[in-house]
């Protein structure tokens, strides 16, 4: 069973996150299911502009995947997004 940190955003000052870090963040909104990205850009506290580059980014390099369900555009985690969840909280573990 997948355990994900959800306390990423309390543990990292929001001014000084990493690429890692804020992918992080998007990849944990999504990694329970299919989320609209209105609910990733609340979560994860960035303007739209960047939210739109980081989730290009994690889309490319299939981190997570955009699909259609009753004409809305939803958002989740796939297993290789996952992967790197759980190997970005087992080193936040290693050095915290």
């Amino acid at each position: 069973m997948l355990v994900i940190s959800h306390t990423i955003q309390k543990d990292v000052d929001l001014k000084h996150r990493s690429k890692t870090d804020i992918s992080a963040v998007i990849l944990e909104s999504a990694v329970s299911g299919a989320v609209t990205k209105s609910k990733i850009y609340y979560r994860s506290f960035l303007t739209y502009n960047r939210l739109k580059g980081y989730m290009n980014l994690l889309i490319e390099n299939g981190l997570i995947e955009c699909f259609e369900y009753e004409d809305n555009r939803l958002y989740r985690t796939t297993d290789k997004g996952t992967s790197f969840l759980q190997a970005y909280n087992g080193i936040r573990e290693l050095i915290g």
